[in-house]
Formats: C-alpha cells, structure tokens, sequence
C-alpha cells in the first residue's frame, strides 16, 4: 500500500498504534525467533521494494546510463576524441556502448512493469503513447538499418583483408562500435514495442483491480 500511495503520489501520514506489552518473563516473538529475526524481516521489506517498485530502480538509473553511455560512444563514433584531459578512445566507445545497452533495456524494463502494475491509468496511457507501434517500428528499423551501415566499412576490411582484423588504426572500429550500439537499440526496441502492447492487451482482458 505505501508503495501503490509513493506511485501514485498521494499524501501520507503516521497513524500511532498500541502494541500489547509481552507478560512479565515471557520472551518476545523476536527474541523467540532469534537473532536472525530482524535480518529476515529486512530482507522481506527489501524484497516488497524490489518487486513491487521494480520501477524506481529501473527507469531513472536507466536514463542516467543510458545518457552516460552515448556520451561516451557518440562522440568517438569518427575516431578517437579527446575531451579536455579524457582521450575518448575505442575501449571508452565500448565502455559506452556496454553502458548504454544496459540503461535502454533497464528503461524499458520499466515501462513494462509500470503498464503492469496499473496504478496510474494516466501514467500507463503515456506509456502506451511512448510505445505508438506505428512510430516504435520505424525507429527500430531506422536503428537496424544505420547500425548495419556503420558496421559494413569493418567487415568490408574484414574480408578484404583475408578475415583478419586491421592493425593499423582506422576509423572503422570506432563506426562499427556505434553501429553495433544502434543494431541492439534497434532490436530492443522492436521486442520491447511488442512486450508493451502485448502486456497492455492483457491488462485490458483482466477485470478491473480498483
């Protein structure tokens, strides 16, 4: 409930409760369940969190890696780039790539659960709204299609050179790993587009949980 109240932005208050006071020489339910007891009832409060506020610890760390990621990737999509005393190498573009992947699945693995959960109906229909099909299919095509042809001067030179990787440095490399970033981004968000709708489909048939 103090989730659902968080999610839906309603305001709370403390409510004082009167607890029975354990009779003279009888041990308390804590103490009778021993020293584990609170570390159990933590875990169990920890557990409520992760799974009924998957959200909260998907959506906004997601957008922050998301944005970390590209940052690093994009800018070294050309050849390496030095910002300030930061040489944005090809292992950087990788680091971001890795970064990004993560935070794109993690915000959509968001979007999901929060259709899911249903608590705002507003909410969901922006949601739904985000995921128009229409628009989310051409996105990812238009991502499949760009990475594949960042991707194509490296396996070009690839083949070219008896399927050996270049020695020298080149700018390929670095194409190839922002080409690589937008064929996962692509795929990701063809099958997250069909998740979404598919969850939303669901929710419909449900009958109504308020």
């Amino acid at each position: 409930m103090v989730l659902k109240s968080a999610c839906l932005r309603l305001k709370t208050a403390e409510v004082p409760v009167r607890f029975l006071k354990d009779r003279a020489g009888r041990l308390s339910h804590m103490k009778r369940s021993g020293w584990l007891e609170p570390w159990r009832a933590g875990w169990s409060n920890v557990r409520a969190m992760f799974l009924y506020g998957a959200d909260f610890f998907l959506l906004k760390p997601g957008l922050v890696l998301l944005m970390l990621g590209l940052g690093l990737t994009l800018p070294a999509t050309v050849g390496p780039v030095t910002v300030g005393p930061i040489a944005l190498s090809l292992y950087w573009a990788m680091l971001g790539l890795t970064l990004a992947v993560v935070g794109l699945q993690s915000f959509y693995l968001a979007c999901i659960v929060q259709i899911m959960y249903g608590y705002s109906q507003e909410l969901v229909k922006r949601r739904l709204r985000l995921f128009d099909y229409n628009r989310m299919m051409v996105l990812s095509g238009g991502l499949l299609l760009l990475g594949i042809a960042l991707v194509f001067p490296l396996v070009s030179e690839y083949i070219s050179l008896g399927l050996r990787l270049p020695v020298a440095p080149s700018r390929n490399p670095h194409l190839a790993v922002t080409g690589l970033l937008c064929i996962i981004a692509g795929l990701l968000t063809f099958s997250s587009t069909l998740v979404v709708l598919s969850v939303a489909l669901c929710s419909r048939r449900q009958p109504s949980r308020n």
